[in-house]
């Protein structure tokens, strides 16, 4: 997931208003960067917004042009009051108290939780919150006057979105079954299982890039091991001298 940060807001209770987009969202702002926005720029009077109107103009009323976009494809209007208000309806009735004060933060809403537990958010928390309130899209059809009984249960996000809440590194730990189910996951192992195979071939890789030319001996690759203080879930001495390959000319150089 890509973190944007919004210095200009109209919040009151924090200085920099953060979100989270997912790969498919970021495309799109990309693609219209790229390809919509240079056909309406102005050479005379360039705008240096991100979003501009049909003359080349910050856009006046972001409500209101969606508020127009609605009408045109003849859905019905919906504010981001209403989303607020969507999602804090099923998140009281479905999270627990910690992923409740995340997504208070998260919607910069002006309400004492946000308030009693503010701090400066990080890229982490913000992907965390962002995942859990995707599991909230799937009941999209229902209203704000509705529970979350009315809901069907969530499916297991995608392993994908798994690892940016919790990126594989070669020093890092498996997140914890309290720390799964905060960011919004279920307490099952298949992500977490999956998490500790990808970082398993990860350090196996990263072994084998220190022997590119001259083959390994056991004694050496288990000296790197200690230097790296893994202790579990790598591959052993043995296995990387039993992989390991010479490198590639291009590889080497």
């Amino acid at each position: 997931m890509l973190v944007i940060g919004v210095s200009n807001h109209k919040t009151a209770t924090i200085s920099l208003a953060t979100f989270a987009l997912t790969q498919e969202e970021e495309a799109w702002f990309q693609a219209y960067y790229e390809h919509i926005r240079p056909s309406y720029i102005s050479a005379l009077h360039p705008c240096d917004r991100f979003f501009i109107s049909g003359n080349g103009k910050a856009l006046h009323s972001v409500t209101n042009d969606v508020a127009r976009l609605h009408e045109k494809y003849k859905v019905s209007n919906v504010t981001s009051h209403d989303i607020r208000r969507i999602a804090e309806t099923e998140a009281n009735s479905t999270f627990t108290t910690a992923q409740k004060e995340g997504v208070a933060r998260y919607m910069a809403h002006s309400s004492e939780v946000a308030k009693s537990h503010y701090r400066m958010p990080v890229p982490q928390d913000i992907v965390r919150t962002a995942v859990l309130l995707a599991t909230l899209s799937r009941c999209s059809s229902q209203t704000a006057s509705q529970t979350a009984e009315t809901c069907p249960q969530p499916q297991e996000p995608a392993f994908d979105v798994f690892k940016a809440a919790f990126p594989v590194t070669n020093d890092g730990h498996p997140p914890s079954k309290k720390q799964r189910m905060d960011a919004g996951f279920s307490g099952n192992r298949s992500h977490y299982d999956r998490w500790g195979g990808v970082q398993y071939i990860k350090r196996g890789n990263y072994l084998l890039s220190h022997f590119l030319i001259r083959k390994p001996s056991a004694g050496s690759v288990s000296r790197l091991i200690a230097k790296e203080g893994w202790q579990t879930n790598h591959p052993s001495a043995e296995d990387i001298v039993k992989m390991w390959k010479p490198a590639s000319r291009e590889n080497v150089e």
